[in-house]
């Protein structure tokens, strides 16, 4: 007569061998279940540093855009002043140089983690960096109407790159961003 496994084990194992081989099996089983689960949260945990690394470069636009808004300020105080306090002016457009450098820094860097080159075609500081030169160069012989249009429109054009990290992380530090433009 043919015997199955099962009862072979029954019949030649004790209780306590039996009981360890089922513990055994059932803990087999949940290794793939288990390997499955941390592979999934590593991914997870990519995708959240690769998100704070995008916050971290929305933090620099950010500190650039209160920058342009604040150069805006000052030049038309200049402007309309007649060229007075002018060291105020160019010293923040070192700083606003500055800047824009760090942001490039940080866009190459997570250009270069992301797996998605797509969203970092879409934002483009060396555009942004040139009109930001050619604005300061201009800006002796604008009138304070031309100033304010250029500058508007260089930060408005900021804030599209807001909108496209916003869209890629889904999250964004900048509260109420449309109250700003």
């Amino acid at each position: 007569m043919h015997r199955s496994p099962f009862a072979w084990i029954i019949n030649h194992f004790s209780y306590l061998q039996t009981y360890g081989l089922i513990c055994f099996l059932f803990f087999l089983c949940l290794l793939p279940i288990g390997y499955f689960w941390v592979e999934t949260h590593l991914v997870n945990i990519r995708l959240i540093d690769e998100q704070l690394g995008e916050l971290g470069e929305e933090e620099t636009l950010k500190t650039l855009f209160g920058q342009l808004q604040e150069h805006r300020l000052l030049a038309m105080r200049a402007l309309l002043e007649g060229g007075e306090n002018l060291d105020n002016l160019h010293s923040l457009e070192q700083t606003i140089m500055r800047t824009f450098e760090e942001a490039k820094t940080r866009h190459r860097l997570i250009g270069s983690l992301s797996g998605e080159t797509v969203i970092w075609q879409r934002i483009d500081l060396q555009s942004l960096e040139s009109k930001w030169k050619d604005l300061v160069a201009r800006l002796p012989r604008l009138t304070p109407t031309e100033s304010d249009i250029l500058h508007t429109s260089l930060i408005h054009e900021l804030l599209i790159q807001f909108g496209n990290l916003s869209d890629k992380v889904g999250i964004s530090f900048f509260k109420k961003i449309a109250n700003y433009a």
